[in-house]
């Protein structure tokens, strides 16, 4: 799915508001959730709405170092 770019700005726009506004716990997960389908899908492009960028599927694969257990056990 592609969107014209001034459109593909706009999500962008409300996803970076809605991230925001995310509890800790919730943004972790969300994190994990993409790095999982990044991990079983490597050539996906697109994922819930906006493109992937190359440094998001790097920085997935270093949040699995961080002590999130009480983040997730909280939720």
């Amino acid at each position: 799915m592609h969107r014209v770019p001034e459109e593909e700005m706009e999500w962008d726009r409300r996803d970076e508001d809605f991230k925001q506004n995310l509890e800790d716990q919730w943004f972790v997960k969300r994190c994990f959730y993409r790095y999982d389908v990044f991990r079983r899908c490597p050539n996906i492009e697109w994922l819930d709405g906006s493109s992937i960028d190359p440094k998001e599927k790097e920085l997935g694969s270093n949040l699995l170092n961080v002590d999130t257990a009480k983040i997730l056990k909280s939720a």
